[in-house]
């Protein structure tokens, strides 16, 4: 776990400073004091109101991610604490739990607030004198958050707007694991659209669009490590199979209501037949087992999904000594994830 040390509490909340603020804040006040023009202000002043510019603006992370947090805590969710690191920050808290209604509010929280600081600092750059470059700094600082509530309403994860869209596709029907995955994909999306934009605007002559390279790339890594992995196998989802018949059997002597039974002819399984009140044998009304339709019993889910998307036949699970331990209709499978293989 990186380094942090405390900051504070804010509605008993504790803070923590990752150790890279104290690289990047004397960076932003520097860059803050070299754009005030020397010409127009002492050198004290330039000092002063860059100080106060990196005030601003680290305080203004620190009140976007406080909004999370205590919409939290006043709906109910557990929060562990606020990190603050680079440019930004994030809270940590147990918003899988909660309600997706719960969890949209959480999310908005920080860009409302982003929005509300870029009001009020646009505002008091009107009413404030410009001496030393402080009204602009004012109007900097104003921007600044207006672009930060923006960007963070972008539906991609790990961005704020993708925990709404996340919220709003699983209020919608959405099964909560496809959410995931297609507001991961969002993210991803918008990773790769900074990271081009910030190569095309270099190409340009634009250099400062070199920062949007890092966000980027930033985003890409986390909206990839969001992406919902299922560990679950073909054990973990199949039923248990009636006990297999062999193709000489009768089709009326098989047990009512038992489902498709399995097949077995020479030690492996051929068939599947359903049972029925009818003369004629096993072998005759059989459905045979194709080899694509036995599986391994360690098959992960995501390959047992893709095998009935694409054949719609059930599957016949077996042990690694080739015993049939169960079966797998398309039926058995969660609709979510189906429809996530068919789509994305």
């Amino acid at each position: 776990m990186t380094p942090t040390i405390p900051l504070g509490r804010v509605g008993g909340v504790p803070i923590r400073v990752g150790l890279s603020w104290l690289v990047v804040m004397p960076l932003v006040a520097a860059l803050l004091f070299a754009g005030i023009d020397a010409d127009e202000a002492s050198a004290l002043g330039r000092v002063l109101v860059a100080c106060a510019g990196t005030i601003g603006m680290f305080g203004s992370v620190v009140v976007h991610e406080a909004g999370h947090a205590l919409v939290a805590t006043r709906l109910g969710v557990r929060v562990q604490r606020i990190v603050l690191f680079l440019f930004g920050g994030y809270t940590e808290m147990e918003t899988d739990a909660a309600r997706p209604g719960a969890q949209a509010a959480v999310s908005v929280a920080g860009p409302v607030l982003s929005g509300l600081l870029a009001l009020a600092f646009w505002g008091a750059a009107a009413v404030a004198p410009d001496a030393d470059g402080f009204a602009r700094m004012l109007r900097l600082i104003a921007v600044v958050n207006a672009a930060v509530a923006a960007f963070n309403l972008l539906p991609g994860f790990p961005l704020d707007g993708g925990r709404i869209t996340r919220s709003l596709l699983v209020m919608s029907g959405m099964g909560s694991h496809r959410a995931q995955t297609v507001t991961a994909w969002f993210g991803i999306a918008i990773g790769i659209t900074l990271v081009a934009a910030g190569a095309v605007g270099h190409a340009a002559g634009r250099p400062g669009a070199l920062l949007t390279m890092p966000v980027g790339v930033l985003i890409i890594v986390l909206a990839s490590a969001g992406r919902p992995v299922d560990v679950r196998t073909a054990a973990d989802v199949m039923r248990s199979a009636p006990a297999p018949v062999r193709e000489s059997a009768s089709v009326a002597s098989i047990e009512s209501g038992a489902g498709p039974v399995p097949v077995v002819s020479s030690g492996r399984v051929v068939g599947l037949v359903v049972p029925a009140d009818a003369p004629g044998m096993v072998a005759e009304a059989m459905d045979p087992v194709l080899p694509g339709d036995v599986v391994g019993a360690a098959m992960p889910l995501a390959g047992v999904i893709d095998r009935v998307r694409r054949t719609g036949r059930t599957l016949v699970v077996t042990g690694p000594d080739g015993t049939i331990l169960g079966l797998i209709s398309p039926e058995d499978l969660p609709e979510d994830l189906l429809g996530t293989a068919d789509k994305i």
